[in-house]
């Protein structure tokens, strides 16, 4: 019998990092009755109610040591753990308990990660010493494979993958309080907190023109990680004068939240898993921000590169999203193919992790 523990930013709300414990849960549930899973999480009820298993809470010691101890795997899972761009308590967080799995005789897995930027020694030693001693180890993307390579861990021992989300299947569909909109009637917005007044005022100004400019009655807005995003949600809001703007609240579900995408005219998202859901959808899109995993999954999807935005460029918004939407249907054909291929390496996280787990 496996017994995994599965450790990530889960339960916190954000969108794309629940998407991708779902793929991590659909592959190992996948091995019949011989898997046994529980999830650390920061709301452990929604966890368990969303997903079906046992969630342990992140923040009991008490709770989580019996978890270490209990499993035979412990999952390292998806995202960008390892990072200390916004501090290092993060990534002391997940290293500790990755360290702890292995001083328990446990096998660690780090599943799909993106990895950096980190700039403490300490954390880089500390990340080498343990990675180098995972039974694997795969990354999202090249980038992260080399940076990783540079903590000591062998480059033949990382499989460079793609972010899970991309191989993430599901059908839209609307919620029962769905608004009712006409597909490709709006522009989507996927902002985060971190949003300066000026640039809200300038995506506001961006939604205003556009939705004039198409003769669309109103603009969407949706908070990937309402806890984070609501406020400047609503913030924003108050900026869009000219259209009736509406702050998608309640439709966090993965369901919900692709029917708004995919119904979009368009979507400026600040959100790297925006940008994934818009290519998928087929929906053209800008992805607004200087974080370079924008920038990759826009490449990576076979979008033009004048599709990222950086946040010294907030006044193009509005020009570069209506470009993209010119040259859209033109490209079409670089997209399904550079889609297709990162859908395959996407694939291959489940893939090694069944073979590892479910042998």
């Amino acid at each position: 019998m496996a017994r995994v523990l599965i450790s990530g930013y889960y339960g916190f709300g954000n969108l794309g990092d629940e998407v991708i414990l779902k793929t991590i849960i659909t592959a190992l549930t996948s091995c019949g009755e011989g898997v046994e899973l529980k999830v650390l999480s920061a709301d452990t009820e929604s966890t368990s109610a969303v997903f079906g298993v046992e969630a342990v809470p992140r923040w009991n010691f008490w709770s989580v040591l019996p978890g270490i101890l209990w499993c035979n795997y412990f999952i390292l899972g998806g995202g960008g753990l390892i990072q200390d761009r916004t501090g290092s308590v993060t990534a002391y967080y997940y290293l500790i308990l990755s360290l702890a799995a292995l001083v328990f005789g446990k096998k660690l897995i780090i599943y799909a990660q993106g990895f950096g930027p980190v700039k403490s020694v300490v954390v880089k030693r500390l990340c080498g010493y343990i990675y180098r001693r995972a039974k694997v180890i795969t990354m999202r993307d090249k980038g992260s494979a080399v940076l990783l390579s540079s903590t000591g861990v062998g480059i033949d021992k990382i499989v460079v993958t793609a972010d899970p989300v991309w191989a993430y299947e599901c059908e839209p569909k609307p919620s029962a309080g769905q608004v009712n909109r006409g597909k490709g009637k709006y522009f989507c917005v996927i902002p985060r907190a971190e949003l300066t007044h000026e640039e809200i005022v300038s995506i506001a100004e961006a939604v205003d023109g556009l939705s004039i400019e198409y003769g669309f009655n109103e603009a969407v807005i949706l908070p990937f990680q309402p806890l984070c995003d609501t406020a400047v949600s609503e913030e924003l809001a108050r900026y869009i004068k000219k259209v009736r703007p509406v702050v998608a609240d309640g439709y966090q579900k993965f369901g919900d939240a692709l029917n708004i995408i995919s119904g979009a005219a368009g979507v400026i998202t600040m959100r790297m898993h925006g940008v994934v859901f818009s290519l998928k959808a087929g929906v053209p899109v800008v992805g607004f921000g200087n974080d370079n995993k924008i920038g990759t999954a826009i490449i990576d999807g076979g979008a033009c590169p004048r599709a990222w935005v950086r946040r010294i460029e907030v006044k193009q918004l509005g020009a570069r999203l209506k470009e993209v939407m010119v040259s859209w249907n033109a490209e079409d054909s670089v997209r399904t193919d550079k889609i297709a291929e990162i859908q395959r390496l996407a694939k291959q996280n489940s893939e090694i992790l069944i073979k590892e787990v479910c042998k």
